[in-house]
């Protein structure tokens, strides 16, 4: 997969990734779970970087 294409599709957005996955013959609720669970990553990363070194 090529840069440009990575980057489309991140910027894509959380229905069009659902739809995608839909679309690649997932179940409703298992593409649901998949992007749910890659929100969650991205947030706890988000919290990793952003809060301070605890001792």
């Amino acid at each position: 997969m090529q840069k440009a294409d990575r980057d489309s599709d991140r910027s894509a957005g959380i229905p069009s990734e659902v739809s995608a996955k839909l679309k690649a013959g997932k179940a409703k609720k298992v593409a649901i779970t998949a992007v749910v669970r890659r929100i969650i990553v991205l947030a706890n990363t988000l919290l990793r970087d952003w809060l301070p070194e605890r001792p």
